[in-house]
């Protein structure tokens, strides 16, 4: 009998126990992790912020990750300020922030992480704010990017680099046969430029057109006078000779049509059985 009593006081205790350190280790609840810039270039700070509700008591520490590397830790605790823990050797360039006044059970803070410099090595990880509980976390992807330039028809981009991050610059103009501006754009910190250009296809010809296209007239008409039209008619003249010496060589002489003499007409008798007279 008093072993079932007893059984029944250690399960209580042993209840009592684990809804304490279940109170315990859900002290927070997150909103979701915000982005800032959404899209962050390379070079730039990415800033993740999320808004913590204390709702313990207790001490625990909240931990910002980057995918399962731990980058910055808290002390929360009832009634005093966020301790900033030592940051851990993560290899990442971090920048920490948050209230600086007490936390009270039930207050709503923001926990901010500034990372800086990033690169396109941590596109698309992970971002994350959790405590050592299951289900204590909340997280977002990176999205790390690089500006690119404006490559519409006839526009002509000259990038200051190859990999075109925060400061990176873009020199714009147009090809031949297109009007449009001249622009320098610069990479902002949200991989995107702060200027660009538009170019038109000419509806006329630009002067280096029209002289081109007169050389080319004049350098045609020499061509003409100065060297077909001579070739043309040495050829004609030529044709015209041969085929006047062919028609002489090929004509036959013409018969020699003479008058027969005239005989004096010796037979006897004529109309009137008469000799001629002579």
């Amino acid at each position: 009998m008093l072993s079932i009593k007893m059984f029944c006081y250690k399960l209580f205790q042993s209840t009592i126990l684990f809804l304490h350190l279940t109170d315990v280790n859900c002290q927070f609840t997150f909103s979701a992790i915000s982005l800032q810039p959404p899209i962050s270039s390379v070079g730039s700070t990415a800033t993740a912020t999320c808004n913590v509700t204390y709702t313990g008591s207790t001490a625990t520490t909240l931990t910002w990750q980057i995918d399962s590397v731990a980058v910055q830790q808290y002390r929360i605790q009832n009634a005093q300020v966020p301790q900033l823990g030592a940051q851990p050797a993560s290899g990442f360039d971090t920048s920490p922030s948050t209230t600086t006044s007490n936390v009270n059970t039930g207050d709503t803070f923001p926990m901010i992480l500034g990372i800086r410099n990033v690169s396109l090595t941590i596109n698309q990880s992970t971002v994350s704010l959790g405590c050592s509980a299951p289900g204590c976390n909340t997280q977002a992807p990176l999205q790390i990017g690089v500006c690119q330039p404006n490559t519409a028809s006839g526009v002509i981009a000259t990038v200051s680099s190859s990999s075109c991050g925060l400061g990176c610059t873009v020199q714009y103009s147009c090809e031949s046969g297109y009007t449009g501006s001249d622009v320098t754009a610069t990479c902002q910190a949200n991989a995107t430029f702060d200027a660009s250009t538009t170019c038109t296809l000419s509806s006329s010809l630009s002067p280096g057109a029209i002289a081109g296209i007169v050389i080319g007239c004049i350098i045609a008409v020499a061509i003409i006078i100065f060297f077909l039209i001579p070739h043309c008619c040495a050829e004609i003249c030529c044709c015209a000779f041969t085929h006047t010496l062919l028609d002489l060589g090929k004509k036959k002489p013409e018969p020699d049509i003479t008058m027969p003499d005239l005989k004096k007409n010796t037979q006897p008798g004529g109309p009137n059985g008469e000799g001629d007279v002579p």
